[in-house]
């Protein structure tokens, strides 16, 4: 059951570092620990504490946080990026 779960989360990360790059895949680097609680309690019958619950729902928040401010970011970086060619395009002379 381990190699099964740590052979997807291998290839979500793989994935993911292709599409988004390494900060996201680091960033869910927690995210595969409640993967396996979930799939331990559904396939081999694990139980699940509420501590756990209350620690996974911490996680997925903070994690949706992180997300959210990077998206900010990326977005005040592109913007900033379209300002400074804007203002280099209207300084340098057409031919």
């Amino acid at each position: 059951m381990g190699a099964v779960c740590s052979g997807l989360i291998i290839f979500v990360q793989l994935w993911r570092t292709e599409e988004k790059g390494p900060v996201f895949v680091t960033m869910f680097n927690p995210l595969s620990t409640i993967l396996v609680a979930v799939l331990a309690y559904f396939i081999v019958g694990e139980k699940l504490y509420m501590g756990s619950i209350i620690g996974a729902v911490i996680v997925i928040v903070g994690l949706y946080l992180l997300s959210w401010g990077k998206e900010g970011d990326q977005e005040a970086k592109i913007k900033s990026e379209e300002e400074s060619n804007t203002a280099h395009d209207e300084g340098v002379p057409a031919p």
